[in-house]
């Protein structure tokens, strides 16, 4: 009973590890992410449990962070065009408020 209890509990520590390890490394990335870094990588040893979690939040921090490149690019463009136009100085005062809020806003991402 002794050596059946041993070996359950060896067994117990192996696959424990298998999955709060990975899930402890799952968890840091996204603690990252929610901080911005949308440079992260979901990346597990092949013999960790949890692979398909992995690649599935890899894919989508892909597109977060293609997405987030996106924005930015589109807003430089936005940026310049209102640039450009003559628009009367009681707007322009609105405009560059609201401009610095979204620059705010897509400043939150490194990317």
């Amino acid at each position: 009973a002794a050596a059946a209890a041993l070996v359950v509990l060896a067994m117990t520590l192996f696959y424990t590890h298998k999955i709060a390890g990975p899930l402890y490394r799952l968890r840091r990335e996204i603690d990252q992410i929610k901080k911005g870094d949308l440079n992260r990588h979901f990346i597990l040893r092949a013999e960790d449990q949890l692979q398909s979690l992995a690649h599935s939040l890899e894919e989508m921090n892909s597109v977060l962070l293609s997405k987030s490149k996106e924005l930015k690019s589109r807003w430089q463009e936005l940026d310049r065009y209102l640039t450009q136009k003559n628009i009367a100085a009681e707007e322009r005062e609105t405009i560059n408020k609201m401009k610095q809020e979204i620059e705010t806003v897509l400043n939150y991402f490194k990317s």
